[in-house]
C-alpha cells in the first residue's frame, strides 16, 4: 500500500513538472500530446506515466453551446420581416452560417519535435481562407441578434460538421413553434424540413425563376456578414491575430463573450444595421437576458 502511494505521488510530481507553465485548462490536451509523442518515440516509461495520469484525470467539460433566444419574437414575425425585405420565401426566419476567426500561428513548446500535431498548426489551418483560425456556427435572426452560437472548432473543419454536431436541426425539429418554418443556409447545408439552401448548378443550367430566387436570397443573406463585422467593430482585440494565441489565451471564450456583449448592445440601442434592414427591432435588454 505504501509503495502504491509512493508511486502515485511520483507520477503526480512528474506530470506537474512536465506541464509547468501550461495553463490549467490546457494541461490535459498537453499531456495527451506528450503521451502520443512518447508512444511514437517508444519512450515506454514516460508513456506509462502519462497514461496513468490521463486515466485518473477528471473528464473534460462538455462543449459549450448557446441556446436560442426563443422568446424574442414569434417566428411568424421573423419570416414576415425576411419576406418584406425581398425574400421569395414566406417561411424563412433566420440564417445559418459559419464564421472563420483568424488566430496566431501556434508553435509547439519544443519546436525540435516535428511530430506534434494535436495542437500543431496543421490542425487549425483553414485552406479556404489560407490562415490559421477557429470556426464558429451562428444563427442570425432579422432583429440583428446572433440567436445561436456553437463552437469553437478547429479551422480545418467544414461547416456541415459543426451543423451536425451542434444538433441544432434536432432542436428545431422537436419544437412545435418552428413547424412549417425554415432556416436559410448556403448550398453545403442541403434541403430538408429544417433548412433550405440555394439552387445548385451553373447559371445556364438554372431556370429564370431559380436564378431570381438565388439572387434575392444572396442579397438578403449578406446581413449575416454585418453581424460578424459588428462584433469585431466593438471588440477590436478579437480581430488582432498576433494577440490571439491558442494555448495561452481562451480565444474561443473571448469570442463568445464578444457575441453576448454585442447582442446586449444591440438590445440597449434598439437595433443595428441588420435590424434596420429588416425593419425588425430587437427585444428589450431585460427580456433578452431573461430568455
Amino acid at each position: 500500500m505504501d509503495q502504491a502511494c509512493f508511486l502515485d505521488s511520483q507520477v503526480s510530481w512528474y506530470c506537474r513538472s512536465l506541464s509547468r507553465g501550461v495553463r490549467r485548462h490546457y494541461k490535459s490536451p498537453y499531456l495527451l500530446q506528450r503521451w502520443q509523442l512518447a508512444k511514437e518515440e517508444e519512450q515506454y516509461f514516460e508513456e506509462a506515466v502519462l497514461f496513468a495520469a490521463l486515466a485518473s484525470a477528471p473528464p473534460p467539460c462538455p462543449r459549450i453551446r448557446t441556446r436560442f433566444n426563443f422568446n424574442a419574437l414569434p417566428d411568424a414575425e421573423y419570416s414576415h420581416a425576411v419576406f418584406d425585405a425581398g425574400s421569395p420565401y414566406t417561411n424563412v426566419w433566420s440564417f445559418v452560417d459559419g464564421t472563420v476567426r483568424g488566430v496566431c500561428r501556434p508553435v509547439p513548446r519544443r519546436v525540435h519535435h516535428k511530430k506534434r500535431k494535436l495542437l500543431g498548426q496543421q490542425s487549425i489551418y483553414n485552406g479556404h481562407k489560407r490562415k490559421h483560425a477557429l470556426k464558429f456556427q451562428t444563427l442570425v435572426t432579422p432583429d440583428g441578434l446572433i440567436s445561436h452560437l456553437f463552437g469553437p472548432y478547429a479551422g480545418r473543419n467544414h461547416d456541415i460538421k459543426m451543423y451536425r454536431e451542434s444538433k441544432i436541426a434536432d432542436t428545431i425539429r422537436l419544437d412545435s413553434r418552428f413547424r412549417g418554418f425554415r432556416v436559410f443556409g448556403d448550398c453545403a447545408y442541403g434541403n430538408d424540413d429544417v433548412i433550405v439552401s440555394p439552387f445548385e448548378g451553373a447559371i445556364g443550367n438554372l431556370t429564370a425563376e431559380q436564378t431570381h430566387i438565388n439572387a434575392c436570397m444572396s442579397r438578403i443573406r449578406i446581413s449575416v456578414e454585418w453581424s460578424y463585422a459588428q462584433i469585431v467593430s466593438y471588440w477590436k482585440a478579437l480581430d488582432v491575430k498576433p494577440n490571439l494565441r491558442i494555448g495561452t489565451q481562451p480565444v474561443g471564450k473571448m469570442y463568445r463573450v464578444g457575441v453576448l456583449m454585442t447582442n446586449c448592445i444591440t438590445c440597449i440601442r434598439g437595433g443595428n444595421t441588420a435590424s434596420d434592414y429588416f425593419n425588425c427591432p430587437p427585444p428589450d435588454i431585460s427580456e433578452y437576458l431573461e430568455s
